[in-house]
């Protein structure tokens, strides 16, 4: 009998106990690798297991407090109304989903993370899923932001929020009855952080009026603000209470000049939490049906999202419907051009 098989033989109780400690350490590490906990959805993988620790009592932040309107305010705006949701798709092939949150910048118009949308976006050219209209209208508007309305107002005084202001929203102030060629000293105090001032410089071309555009995002504090505007004696005050939305809405910040590299930013809430939103994309003549795509919302029922501009875009201007945001056949506020 040879050397190899001798030792085997005589040693085979070794052998075999070594045997089942190695198939006992692989069974291990499988039940281990089963039980760790998935990363969320957003977070960064960093391969390493977090460390255990007690966890935070949980925080209940309470809802402010329906302020009274001023007597300049007529109310709240008209909530609208949900329309009913077109069943899901029957193409077989999910919509494509926004890539994970990135940090972005302080100063970018959200403290939150935002989720990049896929540059070949805009080039997409699909045909539309089932319930899904092949063709919408769009209003993209024009003309001075702030005009003089007809109420024979002669006193300093701001238009364009109401007592309540629902997240996101663009927020156009308006400031009338201060004079035309002097810089206007603006001063908004949030419920939370610094106050916000501004000189605003002297009007020119259309406007009748100053104009501040302070938008309301996800992540942005609620509760009241206060707003005062000063030239010289003359002055006028106002507030708001920015609140959660109540039902599903979007705002699309638009960059100064749609160029390539330049970003435009989706802001939605009032969504059911933890949710994706399906978004429909339009655009051309006649704003045809493009492609379909999601966005991840968080906890709150609020999301972030951005695109940037490429090279290779088509040129022309595009809509964003969703039948729980848009009237049907018709986009307002969610319009962007590119060049």
């Amino acid at each position: 009998m040879s050397n190899p098989v001798h030792f085997v033989l005589a040693h085979r109780g070794r052998l075999l106990a070594a045997l089942g400690g190695a198939l006992a350490v692989t069974v291990s590490v499988s039940v281990w690798l089963a039980a760790s906990p998935q990363a969320e959805p957003g977070a960064s993988p960093s391969g390493v297991p977090a460390t255990p620790s007690s966890p935070a009592p949980p925080s209940s932040p309470s809802a402010p407090s329906a302020p009274t309107p001023p007597e300049r305010f007529t109310g709240p705006p008209p909530v609208p109304t949900p329309t009913a949701v077109p069943p899901a798709p029957a193409t077989g092939r999910p919509a494509p989903v926004a890539r994970s949150p990135r940090a972005r910048p302080s100063g970018s118009g959200s403290p939150s993370g935002a989720a990049q949308l896929s540059g070949d976006l805009l080039t997409r050219v699909e045909p539309p899923p089932d319930g899904v209209p092949a063709q919408v209208e769009f209003f993209i508007g024009g003309g001075p932001t702030c005009v003089t309305p007809p109420d024979g107002e002669t006193v300093p005084y701001i238009r364009g929020i109401y007592g309540i202001e629902e997240i996101p929203r663009g927020l156009d102030l308006c400031f009338f009855g201060f004079d035309r060629d002097t810089p206007l000293r603006l001063t908004i105090t949030p419920p939370a952080g610094p106050a916000v001032t501004r000189t605003l410089a002297p009007l020119q071309g259309d406007d009748d009026g100053f104009n501040y555009r302070y938008p309301r995002l996800p992540g942005h504090p609620v509760g009241r603000y206060a707003i005062t505007a000063r030239q010289g004696s003359l002055s006028a005050e106002a507030e708001f209470a920015l609140v959660r939305a109540t039902a599903p809405r979007l705002w699309i910040k638009k960059p100064p000049a749609p160029l390539p590299g330049a970003e435009v930013h989706l802001y939605l809430g009032g969504l059911p939490s933890g949710q994706p939103a399906i978004l429909h994309l339009y655009g051309g003549d006649g704003m045809p049906y493009r492609t379909s795509f999601a966005i991840p919302v968080d906890g709150r029922g609020e999301a972030h999202a951005f695109l940037t501009i490429g090279r290779g875009d088509p040129s022309g201007c595009y809509g964003i419907a969703n039948p729980e945001i848009n009237e049907p056949g018709v986009m307002s506020d969610a319009v962007f051009c590119v060049d």
